[in-house]
């Protein structure tokens, strides 16, 4: 049976071959439900008249079918079909987005929204969204929320590592529960973003290449000289609101073989907390929805778009490609094919390596080489102490569950007995548990408040003569 799928959304041009995963069942009389198949879908927009055969339902006989499709976010979306004799079948899902905008659907897919619709409604009458401006919101973060691209200055060494944003740092910061203000000279002053790419009343997206933020619908411009050995200046995001200040990894230059994917931030102006509600996603469909599965733990499903041979072929190509690859490099690390990945004869490992080597401003290649020891035993423990100590010298990992890769090897050296993983395993698990799990990005909170208690108080008190 011809049987051909697709999930639409408005994209704005983007799509990806394998975009999602799901199961088919066939509804039987006797026995219900009764599985068939697992698939992929593509993503694609829905200007795009594009949809892929499924070869596991070549064979499927006539009857009533349905669809439970696993979005990144962990949740599941079901359609129903019938499948003809002789007759093509078309399975299309319209993708849901948590919002009154399609432009949504990929921050939705990710799940990183801390409230959902129903609640949004629910609570509307007795918490209107605000129609502010992001330009109004800015004015006082202390009453409103404000963005800034931070590219953090260098200490007169000079030296690739000595960026002022180190571990140990930010780890004193957030244990000092220092205040916005203060923490903000530690670290360094981010130029303001003073507006957003696209607004409304509801939401502000900001969409951000490594030049800065682009205009709603521009493309990111290529990028030029960034590859095998390339001395990349980091930038990160920076939030401040009245509940303090909050620093996101970006991973740009995101290079794609059609060019500088964008990273995208959604904020929306209304929260049931008192603190900003955001979601962060990369302009590739495919790569958002592993990332996705793989921050909610869902490994086997991001294992389904990109197999070992994908994986692999991904890090192959780092010099182009350096964040795709280290993606790739998580999903080898973390063994989807525990016999294949144990291989110790497959040249992927030297790949990691050289991850580490190439790329010194990335901290999760040197990671991943220090994973080959204490997760896959593919090579020997001091070079793999040392690739962990590189790991802790070029600062934040981009990825969040790369954080949690950096606790676990520094929670195992610190039990086989080091003394430096030992001295450096508090000031990372003071990071992590500052770190915004729904995030795909690694987004910390180094500051919890505006300013100090007694400092707000003098404030509000009236001068008296």
């Amino acid at each position: 049976m011809n049987v051909q799928v697709a999930a639409k959304a408005l994209l704005y041009g983007k799509a990806a071959e394998k975009g999602l995963t799901g199961d088919v069942f066939c509804m039987t009389g006797e026995k219900g439900a009764v599985f068939v198949s697992r698939i992929t879908v593509p993503i694609v927009d829905y200007s795009s008249n594009y949809t892929r055969g499924v070869h596991q339902l070549a064979n499927a006989g006539p009857g009533n079918y349905f669809l439970q499709l696993f979005l990144p976010s962990g949740r599941v979306i079901t359609t129903d079909f019938e499948i003809i004799s002789d007759k093509p079948t078309q399975v299309i899902i319209e993708l849901p987005h948590e919002g009154p905008h399609e432009w949504t659907t990929l921050h939705a897919l990710t799940g990183q929204f801390k409230q959902d619709v129903f609640q949004t409604k629910k609570l509307a009458a007795s918490r209107p969204m605000t129609t502010a401006s992001y330009a109004e919101l800015t004015v006082n973060p202390f009453k409103g929320y404000s963005l800034g691209l931070l590219k953090p200055g260098k200490s007169s060494g000079g030296d690739v590592f000595d960026d002022l944003l180190t571990l140990p740092n930010l780890a004193r910061l957030i244990q000092e529960n220092t205040d916005l203000e203060t923490a903000m000279h530690h670290i360094g002053t981010p130029s303001d973003i003073v507006q957003p790419s696209f607004e409304d009343n509801h939401f502000a997206v900001f969409r951000i290449a490594h030049e800065g933020l682009l205009d709603h619908g521009n493309k990111a411009p290529d990028v030029s000289g960034f590859g095998w050995d390339s001395d990349l200046h980091r930038q990160y995001l920076v939030q401040k609101s009245s509940s303090g200040g909050t620093l996101t990894c970006l991973p740009t230059p995101w290079t794609t073989p059609s060019g500088q994917a964008e990273v995208e931030l959604l904020f929306k102006k209304s929260s049931l907390a008192d603190m900003p509600d955001v979601t962060m996603t990369i302009g590739d469909p495919m790569i958002n929805s592993v990332l996705g599965y793989i921050n909610t733990g869902a490994i086997q499903k991001a294992a389904e778009l990109v197999d070992f041979n994908n994986a692999r072929d991904m890090l192959f190509d780092k010099v182009s490609y350096p964040f795709t690859a280290t993606v790739g490099g998580y999903l080898l690390v973390f063994g989807i094919n525990r016999n294949t990945y144990l291989s110790q004869s497959d040249n992927w490992k030297a790949w990691v390596k050289n991850l580490d080597k190439w790329f010194k401003w990335l901290p999760d290649g040197a990671l991943l080489h220090a994973a080959l020891y204490f997760i896959l035993k593919g090579v020997d423990r001091e070079e793999a102490y040392d690739a962990l100590m590189r790991a802790c010298d070029r600062g934040l990992p981009f990825f969040t569950f790369g954080l949690k890769l950096l606790v676990d090897a520094l929670r195992f050296f610190a039990r086989d007995g080091d003394d430096q993983a030992r001295d450096r395993l508090p000031l990372i698990e003071a990071i992590a548990n500052q770190t915004d799990p729904s995030q795909p990005f690694l987004t910390v909170r180094f500051s919890n408040h505006w300013k100090t208690k007694s400092l707000q108080a003098e404030e509000m008190t009236p001068n008296v003569r």
